[in-house]
């Protein structure tokens, strides 16, 4: 039995590439992220909702309406069309297209008639544009900062702000069809861009008091509400969601390291539930916590144990833990700090991010699975809660599942945030699927972070 839950990193690697291969959810699709660079600039801002085909202007001129549909059925490569200067519905379509079928675009050489386009829509008044066009120019412009970007990380706040003013107006009179259409792109295009999640706060209340809503809305909201720190929200949202789609959101690796586990943060949320430790909204007046990497300086444990579940042999399981003790113990004389933490060995990728409310933290331990853990940040508490698991077969060809969760306070000791200790528990489940059977690794565990410049 014990044998059976020895790590075979290359199975885990197989099922992973196995399982991305077939993931491919609302805006994101995960295995993009493992092409080759050059496309790898492309896809976090790719917008599968919004094509030239689904939007509905519900607009009455029927001249408008017959060059949208003269655009459609025009050669892409129309000199007319992709070079006009005008802001036509026909032309931000054929734009769209355009940039649509390019993989990535080098800052260096942009070609000029899209850079031309996007400097017209800077520098006019989105007050003077109406629905359907100020819904699109939002679009192209969105396009345009992906195919220049690496990361969310690289876009410049003051090409974020411009797009937001296109999105940003009064849908009070708009019919549902229409003001979906709008809040829809406002929650993706925050969403991917990180810094502009704040602007929608507001829009998310007022979503969250609806009777009914459509499941692609209920999956941004979900998938926006741990950022806004909007606990019962998440959960409400969950339960709108079809669990399929929340399913495929369970994807591992979570690449690039800029990416949260959505589904491992309800599950924190729902292990709160049953055990009275439930996280409460942040006060409305607290800043929001802009995108932050810390680096992980040192991991220690100490106090190590050990107990099975359902094993078979109870005698083996107790020389097992013996030998394990046994190790622990040596390595404490050895490798420790001064207040006794074992000192473990990191590879070169460990980091924790923080983005709003959520959390993830990733360290490749040696000897240890590769398992990126995610989670919420409870201002009220100064405490981090993170939850990560992963399936894979075993040398045996069992299906073997491995939990990790972290129960961690923050401390700081040079009074900021620049250098943060965590202390707290690690629990650590690994388990057969079809026998049951499990052991349970938990400790006390030193966390020292340093955050990134």
């Amino acid at each position: 039995m014990i044998k059976k839950l020895l790590f075979n990193r290359k199975s885990i690697s197989l099922l992973t590439n196995q399982y991305l291969k077939n993931t491919n959810y609302y805006c994101f699709n995960n295995n993009n992220f493992n092409r080759k660079n050059q496309l790898y600039k492309t896809q976090f801002c790719e917008n599968r909702f919004f094509t030239t085909n689904n939007i509905n202007n519900n607009n009455k001129n029927s001249e408008n309406n017959d060059n949208i549909n003269k655009a459609k059925s025009n050669s892409l490569d129309s000199e007319y069309h992709i070079n006009s200067k005008d802001l036509t519905e026909a032309n931000l379509i054929n734009n769209i297209k355009e940039i649509n079928q390019v993989a990535v675009l080098s800052k260096d050489g942009i070609p000029k008639h899209f850079e031309e386009y996007k400097d017209l829509l800077y520098k006019c008044d989105p007050n003077e544009l109406d629905f359907t066009q100020r819904l699109l120019a939002s679009s192209f412009l969105w396009q345009y900062l992906g195919k220049c970007n690496l990361t969310p990380k690289t876009l410049n706040k003051d090409d974020l702000e411009k797009i937001w003013n296109f999105l940003d107006m009064d849908t009070s009179n708009f019919d549902k069809e229409r003001k979906e259409h709008i809040e829809l792109q406002q929650l993706i295009i925050c969403f991917h861009s990180r810094s502009l999640i704040p602007k929608i706060s507001n829009l998310m209340k007022d979503i969250s008091k609806r009777e009914t809503i459509s499941e692609r809305m209920a999956l941004q909201c979900f998938l926006l509400a741990p950022h806004l720190s909007l606990w019962d929200d998440m959960i409400k949202y969950a339960q709108k969601v079809n669990d399929k789609s929340l399913a495929l959101l369970n994807v591992y690796p979570y690449s690039p390291k800029d990416d949260f586990s959505y589904p491992a943060i309800l599950e924190i949320l729902k292990k709160q539930i049953e055990t009275g430790r439930e996280s409460k909204k942040v006060n409305s007046t607290d800043p929001f916590i802009d995108y932050t990497e810390y680096s992980v300086h040192s991991f220690g444990f100490k106090n190590p144990n050990l107990i099975s579940s359902a094993i078979e042999d109870e005698n083996k399981f107790q020389q097992f833990k013996e030998e394990y003790i046994k190790e622990m113990d040596f390595l404490k004389t050895k490798i420790s700090d001064k207040d006794g933490y074992i000192l473990s060995s990191l590879g070169e990728t460990k980091y924790l991010t923080m983005l709003g409310g959520a959390v993830k933290l990733y360290m490749d331990i040696t000897n240890a699975p590769q398992l990126v853990c995610s989670g919420i940040f409870n201002k009220e508490r100064d405490e981090i809660y993170l939850y990560g698991n992963i399936f894979f077969e075993n040398e045996n060809n069992d299906l073997a599942e491995v939990q990790s969760e972290y129960n961690l306070q923050i401390t700081r000791p040079n009074d900021n945030d620049d250098v943060l200790t965590l202390l707290g528990t690690h629990t650590q489940t690994q388990r057969i699927i079809n026998t049951k059977e499990a052991l349970i690794y938990t400790m006390d565990v030193k966390i020292n972070l340093i955050k990134d410049k």
